[in-house]
C-alpha cells in the first residue's frame, strides 16, 4: 500500500504539471470516515500515517524512481513535511460550507447529514455546527462517520451479469463501475450505451441504497446532502425522495454530475490549504519571536561588556 501510495502521489503531480525534481509538500489525505474518531485517526491508520511521513522533526526525503510508457526512468524526491489527514466525506462538508476565502458561507444550518454513496460501500456522515463561547466568531465541527452498507457494488455485479448474457461479453469491475457513472461500456472497439441495462439494475437494487437517504429527507431534522460516483446512476430514485419528503430546493443538496466524484478532494484540498497558511504564519511569528529574543540577547551582552 506504501509503494501505492507514492505512484499515486507521483502521477498526480505529473498529471497537475509538475516534473521530475524535488519537492516539499503539505499534503492533505482523505481517510474513511470510519477510521477517523473524534476528529483523529485511529490507532492502526496513525501508524500507516506515520510510515508514509516518519515521526522525525525534520522527515528524510523519499526517493520515487518511475519508469514511463518509452523505458525512460526519473527520479522524484520527496519531502513531506506536514500531513493534515481528515474523514473523506468532511470534504463534501467543507466544499459546501465554505467560501473561496476560507470563510464560513452557509450558517443556516446547524446539522447535516451527507452520505457518500461509493462502490464498495456507502458511508453517512453526520456534522453539528454549534457556536463558539463567550460570543466568538465562528462555530465549532464536530462530526462522526461510518459505514453503512454496500455501495453500488450490487448494480455492478448485476450489470456484468447482464452484459455477459447480451453482448456474451465479460467485463471488469472496474469498466462496470465507470459504466454506471458514464452510461457506455467499449464493446468490440466501440461505445455501447447501456444506460438501459443500468437503469434496469438500479430499479431493482437502488432502493436499498436512497434508503437512508428518504429516512433522513423525511425527519426534517438536518440538511441532506448525497455525494459519491453512484449518485449518478442513483439521481432520479434521489430527487425522487426528496419530493416525497416535501424537501425545498434550499434544504437539501444532491451532488451535480460533474462534483460528484471530486467534491471530497476539492473540500480536502481547501481545508489542507487554510491549514498549511495557519501552519505558515504560526510557524513564521515563531521563527520571529526566536530572532527577537536572540536580538534581545546579543544586545545585553553587549551592554554587560560595556559595563
Amino acid at each position: 500500500m506504501v509503494a501505492l501510495f507514492w505512484s499515486s502521489l507521483i502521477e498526480g503531480m505529473i498529471a497537475a504539471g509538475y516534473r521530475p525534481g524535488e519537492y516539499t509538500l503539505a499534503l492533505g489525505l482523505g481517510l474513511p470516515n470510519e477510521e477517523v474518531v473524534r476528529g483523529k485517526a485511529i490507532p492502526q491508520t496513525q501508524e500507516a500515517l506515520d510510515e508514509l511521513r516518519g515521526t522525525d522533526e525534520e522527515p528524510k526525503p523519499q526517493e520515487v524512481v518511475r519508469v514511463d510508457e518509452r523505458g525512460q526512468a526519473a527520479t522524484w524526491t520527496i519531502r513531506i513535511v506536514r500531513l493534515f489527514p481528515g474523514a473523506q466525506t468532511l470534504g463534501t462538508f467543507a466544499a459546501w460550507h465554505y467560501g473561496l476565502n476560507g470563510e464560513a458561507v452557509n450558517m443556516r444550518w446547524r446539522r447535516l447529514d451527507i452520505f457518500d454513496i461509493g462502490g464498495e460501500h456507502q458511508s453517512h456522515f453526520r456534522a453539528t455546527l454549534t457556536p463558539r463561547p463567550n460570543g466568538q466568531p465562528g462555530s465549532r465541527l464536530s462530526g462522526e462517520g461510518r459505514i453503512i452498507g454496500k455501495g453500488v457494488v450490487g448494480i455492478v455485479d448485476r450489470l456484468i451479469d447482464s452484459v455477459k448474457v447480451q453482448y456474451q461479453k465479460t467485463i471488469t469491475r472496474t469498466a462496470a463501475h465507470q459504466a454506471v457513472i458514464d452510461g457506455t461500456l467499449l464493446i468490440d472497439g466501440q461505445d455501447a450505451d447501456v444506460r438501459e441495462l443500468i437503469d434496469n439494475e438500479v430499479e431493482e437494487t437502488g432502493e436499498d441504497l436512497v434508503a437512508p437517504t428518504a429516512e433522513a429527507m423525511a425527519s426534517h431534522e438536518s440538511f441532506v446532502m448525497d455525494t459519491g460516483g453512484g449518485v449518478v446512476g442513483l439521481r432520479e430514485m434521489l430527487e425522487g425522495a426528496a419530493r416525497a419528503a416535501n424537501r425545498k430546493d434550499d434544504d437539501h443538496l444532491i451532488m451535480p454530475d460533474e462534483l460528484t466524484g471530486i467534491a471530497n478532494s476539492l473540500g480536502l484540498w481547501a481545508l489542507t490549504f487554510f491549514a498549511a497558511q495557519q501552519a505558515a504564519q504560526v510557524s513564521l511569528a515563531a521563527e520571529r519571536e526566536s530572532l527577537r529574543l536572540s536580538a534581545a540577547v546579543a544586545v545585553a551582552g553587549r551592554n554587560g561588556n560595556g559595563r
